[in-house]
């Protein structure tokens, strides 16, 4: 994961990564501990390449994230996403 999230950083700039879904609850490792592995494994396999304080062991903290909604992340988009096509009539 850490790997893919690096290569999607090097191709497209993310300003942040949000990691939703049932990816982030990573079965009986949990939510918390997955995000330290990942954001390590990310630091580590970066070394340096893209020097960016985004990007370093603290910032990374902001960087790769779960959805402030947690699992009613999906639902509220849904419903904000309707809400656009009724303002705009169709």
């Amino acid at each position: 994961m850490a790997q893919a999230l690096l290569t999607l950083t090097y191709v497209l700039s993310p300003r942040r990564i949000i990691v939703g879904g049932s990816v982030r609850k990573a079965g009986q490792l949990g939510e918390d501990a997955f995000f330290t592995m990942i954001r390590r494994r990310f630091y580590e396999l970066n070394n340096g390449y893209i020097s960016s304080p985004a990007l370093s062991a603290k910032g990374l903290e902001t960087f790769i994230v779960p959805p402030e909604l947690g699992d009613s992340a999906g639902v509220c988009g849904a419903v904000a996403l309707g809400q656009d096509a009724l303002r705009a009539g169709g």
